[in-house]
């Protein structure tokens, strides 16, 4: 999360995806999906390009809708809502 919280969102992306990619085909494989799809939106977001930002927010909500619903302080809704809320403003993220 300390990468998320910094802005820093593709590194959030690598570091969940060492998760992901160590976990068998589970719904805690598809909550990580989900979120580091979220995180890749956001990258692309931060980086102007909101047509890959929108095309992952579509793909990680249907992973989130099969993945768990929470992993340890991870709640895959609320990020998926912040994302959803911050790309589709006209709002800017910047890094920290």
């Amino acid at each position: 999360l300390e990468h998320w919280e910094k802005k820093e969102f593709w590194n959030a992306h690598d570091a969940w995806e060492g998760i992901w990619r160590t976990t068998e085909k589970s719904k805690k494989k598809e909550f990580f999906q989900g979120i580091i799809q979220l995180a890749a939106a956001m990258h692309h977001h931060q980086n102007g390009n909101r047509v890959g930002a929108n095309s992952m927010l579509e793909k990680a909500k249907a992973h989130i809708k099969k993945g768990l619903k929470k992993y340890g302080e991870l709640t895959a809704q609320t990020i998926e809502k912040e994302v959803s809320k911050v790309i589709n403003s006209d709002s800017v993220v910047s890094r920290k």
